[in-house]
């Protein structure tokens, strides 16, 4: 009679983290979907709702990449799951890249609020057309972390499906 290998089940912290995983994902195509779909009309226009909206759904892509970063961590720390610990430091970076945009989103919510000294203060010397201009790495950077995460996330649905 042949022998069978069980698989072993996914434990309790790697479900929860992988399911926090496909979520973050979520977000992140919201996030470009929302950014590629209303920059040009809040650029001509300065609507408060539409850069409100895009500001919202980027703050929650960032606090979902934080939230993400240490759920890996504590995943790997309590159950040492190596996958954990690969997905974290990508969530990490994904978080160090939120921040290189941070600026960015300050800027566009309060020139749509008319807070214009803060603008100004934000963007420093450089006018706001060339600050704009310099944000052409910390969007590729943005873009890349989205899609980075967006596989994490193929990934760890396909690890839920697998082990159940």
């Amino acid at each position: 009679m042949p022998i069978t290998i069980k698989k072993p089940k996914l434990r309790p912290l790697e479900e929860r983290f992988c399911k926090s995983t496909i979520a973050c994902a979520v977000m992140a195509v919201s996030m470009l979907v929302m950014l590629f779909a209303f920059m040009n009309k809040i650029v001509e226009t300065g609507s408060k709702a539409l850069t409100t909206a895009v500001f919202s759904v980027f703050i929650i892509y960032f606090l979902s990449c934080a939230i993400c970063a240490v759920m890996g961590a504590d995943t790997y720390r309590k159950e040492d799951s190596m996958s954990a610990l690969g997905k974290c430091i990508i969530y990490i970076i994904n978080v160090i890249v939120c921040l290189m945009n941070l600026r960015f989103a300050l800027m566009l919510i309060l020139a749509a609020y008319g807070a214009d000294d803060a603008v100004t203060r934000l963007v420093g010397q450089q006018g706001q057309q060339e600050f704009i201009k310099a944000q052409y790495v910390p969007w590729f950077s943005l873009l890349t972390g989205a899609m980075i995460d967006l596989m994490v996330s193929v990934l760890s649905s396909w690890k839920l499906i697998r082990n159940k």
